[in-house]
């Protein structure tokens, strides 16, 4: 990786160097001035440092050693930096390897906190290019401004190198930056969607030009400021809203041209009132005479379990289980006393009676009957890579025990379960990176082999640069392609 050089601005410097010689910034540390000369901020023994600190932390305190399937693959990571011929890491660079080390944790919800995106404040810390990724290939998609100083290569151009390094020995390290629950890497592909003219800048900050080699050629461009990165860009074509409940994140649609469908688009389930908007959303299903329901779930990041509980019952048409499982690993070392486990310490004191002592810590179970009055049309549900915690244990649920038809791709989440509940924080010895852990071990009673990965759909789709530029829903086409037919 390219050396990297800390603030350009030398303004932004000496306000700066007034505050803070030695301080903290975004969760990665702000050195001396001499340091951000050199533009080495730690050296390999600082990076070995909090590399085995963090592997302490996941081997004694992680829920995901409560997943059969789940293996440790940080000590991997370790052995491989004391082995190479590097003595010092820059700010990115070692920002880098720890999230490298958290991916490897295969949890969705451990991430560096607060999730800052750059680590690193610049200037002006853009690619020129809005870029967009299958997690293989890099396209430039668009000029990230309207600029005569940048080129325009052709759109989609495939971007074979930058400023002499390929993408391959680079994309890989850039699709880290928050893991999914397994090694799949579709999680870390969405975010690059959104935010890869950031990472690309950051990537590449020390130099003043970009030489971009692609497959129409090569061109040259500089840093542009911080504008609205390219993102993964849905259209509802056929979509227009119906009249009964708007929750912003809870939202029913008609589907244009197909009175017998309807469109449940759940952006989040962090919403209050949830059990009676459900009702009215079902009753209004139901009074419709709705054969086919599509319920959208990408870029649903979780929220409440009692909510898609609650939704599930719903659908699914016989009794079924969830179980709380919080560990009785040694945490105190690590995990100190916090308002999250004083929080989570006082859940279980409620729910005493419920739980019973296992070999890992107490584990709670939730039984959950079907409402008397349920759907029992067709249902297709969309899911992605941003598909995680409680919206991944519903699509799991409905993949198992429904007849729904998953749509989309692998999701973020884990099929046989989430880490989640509770959440502490730690921090690394050396950089003070903040990370934030779950503390409860949320599993199912789906009769499936132990694993980890993610929820594969029964209908993959995959997009194309052009796709993207068109501004198509694959997945929603595909949905309504399999109403129609």
């Amino acid at each position: 990786m390219q050396s990297f050089t800390l603030y350009k601005n030398t303004a932004f410097l000496r306000q700066r160097e007034a505050m803070m010689k030695k301080s903290f910034f975004s969760g990665l540390g702000l050195v001396s001035l001499a340091a951000v000369g050199n533009a080495q901020a730690f050296s390999k023994n600082d990076l070995l440092t909090d590399l085995n600190y963090l592997n302490e932390v996941v081997a004694t305190c992680h829920t995901s050693n409560l997943n059969p399937a789940f293996e440790n693959r940080i000590p991997g990571l370790i052995d491989r930096v004391a082995a190479a011929d590097k003595a010092a890491y820059s700010y990115v660079e070692f920002d880098q390897q720890i999230r490298t080390a958290l991916a490897l944790t295969g949890c969705y919800h451990t991430v560096i906190d607060p999730a800052k995106l750059p680590v690193i404040a610049m200037e002006n810390p853009n690619f020129p290019y809005k870029v967009w990724t299958d997690g293989e290939v890099v396209y430039a998609m668009a000029k990230i401004m309207d600029s005569p100083d940048i080129p325009d290569p052709g759109f989609p151009a495939r971007i074979n190198a930058v400023n002499g390094l390929p993408v391959a020995d680079f994309l890989a390290g850039l699709l880290v930056f928050q893991s999914a629950d397994g090694p799949q890497m579709t999680k870390g592909i969405r975010l690059f969607n959104k935010y890869g003219s950031l990472l690309l800048g950051q990537y590449f900050e020390q130099d003043n030009l970009f030489t971009i080699e692609t497959e129409n050629g090569t061109v040259t461009a500089g840093h542009m400021p911080r504008v609205q990165d390219y993102g993964f860009q849905r259209t509802l074509p056929r979509i227009k809203p119906v009249p009964v409940v708007d929750r912003g994140k809870l939202q029913l649609f008609e589907v244009e041209g197909m009175p017998d469908a309807l469109y449940l688009r759940i952006t989040s389930f962090q919403y209050p009132g949830g059990e009676g908007a459900h009702s009215r959303i079902i009753k209004e299903v139901l009074e419709r005479h709705a054969g086919h329901l599509i319920i959208d779930i990408r870029e649903n990041g979780g929220g409440k379990g009692r909510n898609a509980v609650d939704l599930l019952q719903y659908f699914i048409r016989e009794e079924f289980s969830s179980t709380d499982v919080v560990p009785n690993f040694k945490r105190g070392k690590y995990l100190g006393f916090s308002m999250a486990r004083l929080g989570l310490g006082f859940w279980e004191a409620v729910h005493l009676f419920k739980g019973r002592k296992t070999e890992n810590g107490r584990s709670y179970r939730h039984r959950c009957k079907p409402h008397a009055k349920g759907y029992t049309g067709r249902l297709y549900v969309l899911v992605n890579g941003q598909t995680g915690s409680t919206s991944t244990i519903l699509a799991s649920y409905l993949k198992y025990k429904t007849d729904a038809v998953l749509i989309g791709e692998e999701t973020g989440g884990g099929e046989t379960g989430a880490n989640a509940g509770s959440f502490a924080r730690i921090k690394l010895p050396v950089s003070g990176i903040g990370i934030r852990f779950p503390l409860v071990r949320i599993g199912h009673d789906l009769d499936i082999p132990p694993n980890h990965h993610g929820v594969v759909p029964a209908v993959g789709v995959r997009y194309s640069p052009e796709d993207i530029l068109a501004g198509k829903d694959l997945e929603l086409e595909k949905a309504l392609q399999l109403i129609g037919g």
